[in-house]
């Protein structure tokens, strides 16, 4: 199931829960990038912005489940630039079983549904930079149907 494994990994990297991923605190003055970080500040990442870079993804903004696939066909994890659940020692404690989940909640929904545009309407995926903390879902129209034999 590469192509679940790859679609799962595209919507993880389309749409990141938490945009600036998670606080902390610079325990040090620090130089990074040419900028100054004082000690006790408060400190982000831009994992939106990371998910939609251009060094890192060929059209970003685009929902491509095949960047995912090698030229066989099968999954391949690109780390760098990928970063839903965080990085290094306080990534997610919760990754290995949110995966786990993902995986199996998504190849049950979409061997018993079908997800499609109702006619006349589009679904839209388009990337908000608005989105400053999280990210909350669009309101829009999907037709779901159930597929024949369940």
């Amino acid at each position: 199931m590469p192509y679940t494994e790859a679609v799962i990994h595209e919507t993880l990297r389309k749409s990141s829960l938490a945009a600036t991923g998670v606080q902390h605190v610079a325990t040090r003055d620090t130089q990074l990038g040419g900028y100054y970080i004082p000690k006790g500040t408060i400190v982000m990442g831009a994992q939106e912005t990371v998910h939609h870079d251009l060094r890192y993804w060929d059209r970003p903004d685009e929902f491509l489940p095949e960047r995912w696939l090698d030229q066989q066909g099968k999954f391949t994890t690109k780390k760098e630039g990928f970063l839903p659940f965080g990085v290094g020692k306080r990534s997610c404690l919760g990754e290995a079983l949110a995966r786990m989940e993902l995986f199996i909640f998504s190849t049950t929904v979409f061997q018993s549904l079908t997800f499609s545009q109702p006619p006349g309407k589009r679904i839209d995926l388009r990337y908000n930079p608005k989105a400053i903390f999280t990210h909350n879902p669009k309101i829009q129209d999907v037709l779901i149907t159930v597929r024949p034999g369940f």
